[in-house]
């Protein structure tokens, strides 16, 4: 999992201020309310998450080109009959 400021980052970029509590404190505590005020109204959260998880399925395309080079170079076995 990629460190808590790839998605505090472009938050704070666009003006987000984080709060006292952490993100994931907020996610534990189960309280919509404390989350929605977190949040706000505005976009940058949508924003961001949708930047995260643009970058997050990049890398794994990259990682999965990797692994698959890999394998054809013979740098790593792979088994199909699992």
């Amino acid at each position: 999992m990629p460190p808590a400021d790839r998605v505090l980052g472009p938050l704070q970029a666009r003006g987000c201020t984080p709060p006292a509590k952490t993100p994931s404190g907020l996610a534990r505590s189960l309280r919509p309310v404390a989350i929605a005020a977190y949040l706000g109204s505005g976009t940058a959260f949508d924003a961001a998450v949708g930047e995260f998880a643009q970058a997050y399925a990049d890398q794994n395309e990259r990682d999965h080109s990797e692994l698959v080079d890999a394998i054809a170079d013979g740098r790593v076995t792979a088994r199909e009959d699992l």
